[in-house]
């Protein structure tokens, strides 16, 4: 079993809309539309499993699945 822990920073996700999220070194992406939550690699395996409710966590969101869990955390951007 594949379990995937991923950092995404977010100001919210919309009830009803999608969310993507990338990142690099390695590349990633995760996306969750459509009642879907789906993992994306370059060196694979990618997956899509049933996105799953949002439970409330300190400062966000996370949406937990058995091969995947996402959490979502408020932060301002940084300003230079």
């Amino acid at each position: 079993m594949l379990l995937a822990a991923l950092l995404a920073i977010a100001t919210q996700v919309p009830a009803g809309e999608g969310y993507s999220a990338l990142g690099t070194e390695p590349f990633w992406s995760v996306s969750i539309e459509n009642g879907r939550m789906t993992y994306e690699s370059l060196n694979g395996p990618n997956f899509s499993v049933a996105a799953p409710a949002p439970t409330q966590i300190y400062n966000g969101r996370a949406f937990a699945a058995d091969r995947l869990i996402l959490s979502l955390t408020h932060a301002s951007a940084a300003t230079a």
